[in-house]
C-alpha cells in the first residue's frame, strides 16, 4: 500500500486558475501538490477558453467578478513577459447598430468606470470604420475599451506550472480525487485513484467539478450549470479581417458571438451559450455553426464559411447567479473552494491566486519567503517567428531544427523534442506546447510524423500513443513496428532554449528552375524541362523521399499510359526519379520551403542543409493538393481519436504497417473511398459502412 503524500497545500484542478495559485504559493517555503485528473494540464476548461484577456467592463458593479477581472488584467501582461507567454493588448470594440444599442453602450462604460476600468470611450462610426474598415457599414458607434487583451489560454497554463514545479510545487497528473475525508485537527485526507494525499489546507480549483469535490466535505449550496460554447476557427489567410476584439452589445445571459483575433495569426468566431447537462458534452453542432456565423457575420459580412478550419467546444463552470464564489467554510477550515470561475476566470487567475495567499495566511497557514524562488521561465525556440539567419543558426546549433513536421505551423522536429521533454506525453500534448497540427491540414501531414517521435523520445509504444490521455488510442494496433531511430542527443549545457552560439550564415545559390513539390508533377515537369534545354533544374520536397502521395499508393493502375505497364504509386514514381537522375536534376528530399519573393527568391531549410537563399529564373509550383479537414467542410461533433483523413490512414497501413482501426467507416464511395475499403480489408480490418 502506498504511502500517504503529506504537504502543507493541495491545490485541486491544473487549469490556469489551479496552475496560478501552485505559482503563487512556490513563491514561499510551503510543500504544494497540485492535483489533476487528466493526464496533462490544462485540459478542461482552460484549453477551449476564448482566449481574451477582458478588460472587465462587462461584469456587473459590486459583484466578485467585476472586481477581479480589471485587477488581472493589469497583472497579465507582465506575467505573460516573465514566463515567455504570447501576449498582445489588442482592445475591444462592442458594436451598436441602434439608438437602444448606444444606450447599451453607455451603461456599458458607466460600468466599467465603476469597475475601474481604464480608457473606455464612445466611438463614432467614423473612428469605427478607421479602426477596423472591414466593420459592417451600418453600425453607428462602438464602445472602446483599449486594455482588452488576448492570449494562448493553454500555454499559459502549462508556464504557470513549469514555474511552480522548477520553484518546488510538485504536480500529480491522472489524479482524480475520489473522496475527502477530514480529521478532528482538521487535516484532510484525499483519496485518489492513485493514491492517498494529506495536507491541512485544501483549494478546491476543480472547475467544472467544484461543485463535487465541494460536496465532498459537505457543501451543498452550489450546483455549477456547464454552458457550453462552440468556437469556430478561420484560416491565418484571414488574419487581417480584424485588429480588435470586436463584441456585438451583450445579451443578458452571454457576451454574444465575438470575433477574436488570437495570438497565432487566426480569427476566432464564437462562442455559443448553451446551458448542458453533460459536463463531457463538448461537441459542436450544426446548429452552432449556424449561428454563430449569422451573428458574426452582422458584425464583418465579408465572412465566407469556407474559410473555417477548425473548431471545438468547451464548457464554462457557471453558477445561476452568474458570478465567481470564493467560499471558505466555517463547518471545515482550511478549506476553500472556487466556484463558478467561467471563461473571465483566464483573466482573474493571477489576482485570484493573490487572494488565495492572503486567505491561508489569514486561516493561520505560516508563510516564509522563498529566497530561491525564480520569477521567469525561457520558454522554448519559436522556428516560424524567427529571422531567416537565426533560423539558419538553430540549424546549425540543433540540426533538428530544420527539420520542418508541421508545414502550415512551420513546427520543427526540434520543437517536438523540447515539447516532449518538457513533459508531453499524447499528440494533444505536443500540440499545446508547439502549434502542432493547428493550421489549415488540421494535423492531417503532420500526426504521423508527430506520432513516431513522441515513441522515439518518450519511450512510449505506437500501440499505446494516445491523442489526450486515457482512451484515446491513436491506432486500434499494430501491424507492424514502426522503424526505429535514435533518440536525439540531449542539447548541451547553455544551448537549451536560446539561439546563439557560432552558427552558419543563410547561403546563397542561383538555378534556372526551380520546382516546388517532388511528386509525379513536379519530376515530370523537371524531365521535360531538362529534355527541352533548361540547365540546373532543382526540385524541392518536404517529405523525406520525394514521390508525394504516391508513395503510399501500394495498388496497381498507375503507368498504363506514360508507361504502357500497370504499376503501383511507389513503381511508378521510381520511374520518373530513375529518368530524373539520368538527366542530372537534383532532388532536394525533407527540404521546408519557407518563402517566396517577388525577387523569384526561395527560402529553404532542411536538417542536412541548414537554411538557403535560392534565387531561381523561373519557379515552378507541383505541390499537388491537400484533403478538406471535417472542419472545412462543416462536419459537427466532437474530437476524439480515430478519424482519419483516406490520404492519412494510407499512410499509416501502407507506409508504417500500422491499422488505424479494427472497425472502420468510410465517409464517401468514390474510387478513393473504394481503395481504402479494398485495403483496410486486407489489413484485417472490418469496414462497417
Amino acid at each position: 500500500m502506498r504511502k500517504a503524500v503529506f504537504s502543507d497545500v493541495i491545490i485541486i484542478g491544473a487549469g490556469v486558475v489551479g496552475a496560478a495559485i501552485a505559482r503563487e504559493l512556490s513563491r514561499y517555503r510551503l510543500k504544494v501538490a497540485l492535483l489533476e485528473k487528466e493526464c496533462d494540464v490544462g485540459l478542461g476548461s482552460s484549453k477551449a477558453n476564448s482566449a481574451i484577456i477582458h478588460a472587465g467592463f462587462h461584469a456587473p458593479s459590486g459583484t466578485l467578478k467585476a472586481k477581479l477581472t480589471p485587477s488581472g488584467n493589469h497583472l497579465h501582461e507582465e506575467l505573460a513577459r516573465q514566463l515567455c507567454v504570447p501576449f498582445k493588448r489588442v482592445g475591444s470594440l462592442t458594436i451598436a447598430f441602434t439608438s437602444k444599442d448606444i444606450g447599451i453602450l453607455e451603461r456599458l462604460q458607466k460600468q466599467g468606470k465603476e469597475n475601474a476600468v481604464s480608457g473606455l470611450r464612445i466611438i463614432s462610426q467614423e473612428e469605427l470604420l478607421k479602426k477596423e474598415p472591414r466593420i459592417n457599414p451600418k453600425a453607428k458607434a462602438a464602445l472602446y475599451a483599449p486594455t482588452t487583451g488576448i492570449i494562448s489560454p493553454y500555454e499559459m497554463t502549462i508556464a504557470l506550472v513549469e514555474n511552480a514545479a522548477r520553484n518546488g510545487a510538485q504536480v500529480y497528473l491522472n489524479r482524480r480525487v475520489l473522496g475527502i475525508q477530514v480529521d478532528p485537527d482538521a487535516t484532510k485526507i484525499i483519496r485518489t485513484n492513485r493514491g492517498v494525499f494529506k495536507a491541512r489546507w485544501v483549494i478546491n480549483s476543480a472547475g467544472l467539478h467544484s461543485d463535487e469535490i465541494a460536496k465532498m466535505v459537505g457543501i451543498t449550496k452550489f450546483e455549477i450549470v456547464p454552458r457550453k460554447g462552440e468556437e469556430y476557427i478561420l484560416d491565418r489567410s484571414k488574419g487581417n479581417l480584424v485588429s480588435h476584439v470586436i463584441y456585438p452589445v451583450p445579451t443578458l445571459i452571454s457576451e454574444g458571438v465575438l470575433i477574436i483575433p488570437t495570438v497565432y495569426g487566426n480569427i476566432m468566431l464564437g462562442p455559443t451559450a448553451e446551458e448542458v447537462a453533460d459536463k463531457s458534452d463538448f461537441s459542436t453542432t450544426g446548429e452552432g455553426f449556424r449561428h454563430v456565423m449569422n451573428r458574426a457575420r452582422k458584425l464583418l459580412p465579408c465572412l465566407s464559411p469556407e474559410d473555417v478550419i477548425g473548431s471545438f467546444a468547451g464548457l464554462r463552470a457557471s453558477l445561476p447567479q452568474g458570478d465567481f464564489v470564493v467560499y471558505s467554510s466555517r463547518e471545515v477550515p482550511g478549506f476553500i473552494s472556487l466556484i463558478g470561475i467561467d471563461s473571465s476566470g483566464l483573466t482573474a487567475a493571477p489576482i485570484l491566486a493573490r487572494m488565495m495567499v492572503k486567505m491561508l495566511d489569514q486561516e493561520g497557514l505560516k508563510l516564509r519567503p522563498n529566497v530561491d524562488f525564480h520569477p521567469t521561465r525561457q520558454a522554448g525556440i519559436r522556428f516560424r517567428q524567427l529571422s531567416p539567419q537565426e533560423k539558419a543558426e538553430a540549424v546549425a546549433e540543433n540540426p533538428p531544427y530544420g527539420k520542418v513536421v508541421c508545414v502550415c505551423e512551420t513546427v520543427s522536429e526540434g520543437e517536438i523534442v523540447d515539447a516532449i521533454r518538457d513533459g508531453a506525453i499524447t499528440l494533444d500534448g505536443v500540440k499545446f506546447r508547439t502549434h502542432l497540427g493547428m493550421g489549415r491540414c488540421q494535423g492531417s501531414f503532420c500526426h504521423l510524423r508527430a506520432a513516431e517521435i513522441l515513441c522515439r523520445e518518450g519511450g512510449i509504444s505506437l500501440r499505446k500513443l494516445t491523442k489526450k490521455g486515457g482512451k484515446s488510442r491513436l491506432l486500434a494496433d499494430g501491424l507492424a513496428s514502426p522503424a526505429k531511430r535514435k533518440r536525439t542527443p540531449p542539447r548541451k549545457k547553455g544551448t537549451a532554449r536560446g539561439v546563439h552560439g557560432a552558427a552558419r550564415s543563410v547561403r546563397r545559390t542561383e538555378v534556372s528552375l526551380a520546382i516546388v513539390g517532388g511528386g509525379a508533377a513536379g519530376l515530370a515537369a523537371a524531365v521535360a524541362a531538362r529534355r527541352a534545354g533548361a540547365q540546373d533544374v532543382l526540385v524541392l520536397d518536404r517529405n523525406e523521399k520525394a514521390g508525394g502521395v504516391l508513395l503510399q499508393c501500394k495498388h496497381e493502375g498507375f503507368g498504363l499510359r506514360k508507361f504502357r505497364v500497370s504499376l503501383s504509386g511507389k513503381e511508378y514514381i521510381q520511374k520518373f526519379l530513375g529518368q530524373a537522375r539520368k538527366l542530372n536534376v537534383k532532388v532536394m528530399a525533407a527540404t521546408t520551403v519557407l518563402e517566396i519573393n517577388s525577387h523569384k527568391e526561395i527560402l529553404i531549410v532542411s536538417e542536412k542543409e541548414g537554411v538557403r537563399n535560392i534565387r531561381a529564373k523561373t519557379i515552378i509550383l507541383a505541390m499537388g493538393c491537400r484533403e478538406r479537414q471535417r472542419g472545412e467542410i462543416g462536419i459537427p461533433g466532437g474530437r476524439p481519436a480515430g478519424i482519419f483523413t483516406a490520404g492519412a490512414a494510407q499512410q499509416w497501413i501502407n507506409m508504417k504497417g500500422c491499422l488505424p482501426g479494427k472497425k472502420v467507416v468510410i465517409l464517401g464511395s468514390g474510387d478513393v473511398g473504394l481503395i481504402m475499403a479494398r485495403r483496410l480489408t486486407l489489413g484485417g480490418a472490418k469496414v462497417e459502412a
